[in-house]
């Protein structure tokens, strides 16, 4: 089965806090962080987070505090320091009331990233 992933690049809302690029940057290292957690193939003996940028793994490291983790974002906008374990929370809920269309909104764990899903029911 091929699957085919695109990126939109039309922001029509972009939070005051991006930089230019930033959504871009966010969503390639967003779709890595996934793909790796996914195959299983990352060391728990190097750390308990992975370091990503511009969609590939820079390195491994330990918990950051948050001004750590601030001064990583502001040398890497949009980068991603996530834990490799974590619990799978996924909140889901209806964003239209239409009955033959519905549109759901799922938040991940990582609190940065959001995906949507348009579809009939």
């Amino acid at each position: 089965m091929i699957s085919k992933i695109v990126i939109n690049r039309d922001v029509r809302y972009a939070a005051p806090w991006f930089v230019e690029g930033q959504g871009e940057e966010l969503a390639t290292n967003t779709l890595e962080y996934y793909h790796l957690i996914g195959s299983k193939s990352l060391d728990l003996s190097r750390g308990s987070h992975i370091h990503i940028v511009k969609g590939k793994l820079i390195g491994y490291g330990d918990e950051l505090s948050g001004e750590e983790h601030e001064k990583l974002n502001k040398k890497n906008p949009g980068m991603i320091y996530a834990p490799i374990k974590q619990k799978s929370v996924v909140i889901r809920f209806s964003s239209t009331a239409n009955v033959t269309l519905k549109e759901w909104q799922l938040i991940s764990n990582l609190g940065q990233c959001k995906c949507a899903y348009k579809g009939r029911m």
